[in-house]
């Protein structure tokens, strides 16, 4: 029976630090975002989101995320320069940048930024972008 109740406590203190944690999605594009708001909604993250840089920087002040997870091409303010404003603003907040694009290159444009903890390629893959919140949330805790 102590096994047992000591299980379920491991398990609730894990899904409970899961459910605390509040995930901003930054995309232009609304089917990608609403995917990825899905995605970490069913693995019960609290999710909230924005279109651009600029909307995002406005939700960051309200919502105050533990991570962002932003694409890279967007209008008006992109996802390099988000997380360079955020580190300028003093926001210390990860964030996971997703493109479509060339991965080499991208990371040698946003190298220096300590917020920008990982690179993913789109399309995103389920286990690759939880794999990579679990690491920010292990690396900011």
């Amino acid at each position: 029976m102590h096994e047992l109740l000591s299980a379920f406590l491991i398990e609730f203190t894990e899904n409970s630090i899961i459910m605390q944690t509040r995930v901003l999605v930054v995309d232009d594009e609304p089917d990608c975002r609403n995917i990825l708001k899905l995605l970490l909604i069913q693995n019960s993250y609290h999710v909230d989101s924005a279109a651009d840089g600029v909307e995002a920087l406005k939700v960051i002040e309200n919502y105050q995320p533990h991570i962002v997870i932003t694409d890279v091409t967007m209008p008006r303010m992109d996802g390099i320069e988000l997380a360079g404003k955020m580190s300028m603003l003093n926001m210390d907040i990860p964030a996971i940048i997703c493109s479509g694009g060339d991965l080499e290159e991208l990371e040698e444009r946003t190298n220096g930024n300590q917020l920008i903890c990982n690179i993913i390629k789109k399309p995103v893959e389920r286990a690759a972008l939880l794999r990579a919140i679990e690491n920010a949330i292990d690396n900011t805790a």
